[in-house]
């Protein structure tokens, strides 16, 4: 995010020696602040279409409430909050700006437009479909049947994503003697800091193995997906993937999850940062398999229904308004 003012002017300029009468520019959240400086300069602006999934604000006060003096230390806890309470702030004033000047706010989510909305009065939304990046052929997912079954979590780790809660879910079930073996997926500034709470919290069964580059060997071998996320703002690239393969799924019922999963029917909704809830959820599923492959057969057929990018290409075909808004 410091980078963000800097690199946008530069960007901004680059596009205003170009022809932009039938242009329209399209920016990612707080990144289309190099379209609106566009605009603000150009004397035949560009249309700009910003695609949202959450503001600053929202993402940030996330970090905020995930962040634990007990789990990651005083000084992450003190270094979160005064970036909230000032460089957060700032990114709003200027994300107020962007959001004033675009034409279009490309939203995916309910969730997204009432967080927008509530903070900046934004109602100019378009929602598009949407679809994970990679989309593979129909996977035929088999429910493990070993001694420990794979619990998965594919996360950033940074403390919005709830991590820690995870952790201490994963202890609550270690003292209650149920098999299982946790595996976590992912990069971010925490990494570390939960290592280091693993080992504090003597989890015997569980790899914090960072970022990988090919996830589909860890979602084809899964038993069950945990997303215990504190803030999305939108619906969450992971879960829809554990949906396309099929997976049993425990979430926090957040933001836009909700929106794509449906509690005892394609996963377990559980409330946020409540390890004793996560900890029942995985165990519902891990000792149901009924449950488990009922959940997970509902959430795959949800999928390919709505999420897949066939579905996504069906949704935009058609669609006559971007031709419109650049002049053709």
């Amino acid at each position: 995010m410091v980078a963000l003012l800097p690199l946008s002017i530069l960007l901004a300029n680059a596009i205003r020696k170009e022809d932009t009468t039938h242009v329209l520019l399209w920016g990612i959240g707080p990144w289309s602040l190099a379209g609106a400086f566009v605009k603000l300069a150009s004397t035949l602006p560009p249309k700009l279409y910003s695609d949202y999934f959450t503001s600053v604000r929202h993402e940030d006060w996330g970090m905020v409430q995930g962040i634990s003096r007990r789990d990651h230390g005083s000084f992450e806890c003190l270094k979160t909050f005064f970036a909230f309470c000032t460089i957060t702030q700032i990114y709003s004033l200027l994300e107020r700006f962007l959001l004033s000047q675009s034409d279009k706010v490309i939203t995916h989510y309910k969730s997204t437009e009432n967080i927008l909305n509530y903070e900046f009065a934004v109602s100019n939304f378009l929602r598009l479909p949407y679809s994970v990046s990679r989309d593979e052929s129909n996977s035929n997912y088999k429910l493990q049947t070993t001694n420990y079954p794979t619990v998965l979590c594919v996360s950033r780790h940074d403390p919005r994503k709830g991590i820690n809660f995870l952790l201490h879910a994963f202890t609550i079930l270690q003292k209650q003697n149920i098999a299982f073996q946790g595996v976590l997926i992912g990069n971010g500034p925490l990494l570390s800091a939960h290592r280091k709470l693993a080992q504090k919290l003597a989890l015997k069964n569980v790899s914090i193995v960072g970022s990988q580059e090919n996830i589909e060997k860890y979602l084809r071998s899964a038993s069950v997906f945990v997303l215990p996320s504190i803030e999305e703002g939108s619906g969450s690239l992971s879960v829809l993937e554990a949906m396309k393969y099929g997976l049993p799924i425990v979430a926090t019922n957040i933001d836009g999850i909700p929106e794509d999963l449906h509690d005892n029917k394609t996963a377990l909704l559980v409330p946020p940062k409540d390890p004793i809830a996560l900890a029942d959820g995985i165990e519902k599923l891990l000792v149901s398999r009924k449950l488990a492959k009922k959940l997970g057969t509902q959430a795959k057929k949800d999928y390919f229904a709505r999420f897949s990018s066939t579905q996504m290409r069906l949704g935009l075909k058609g669609s006559r308004i971007f031709q419109n808004d650049i002049g053709t």
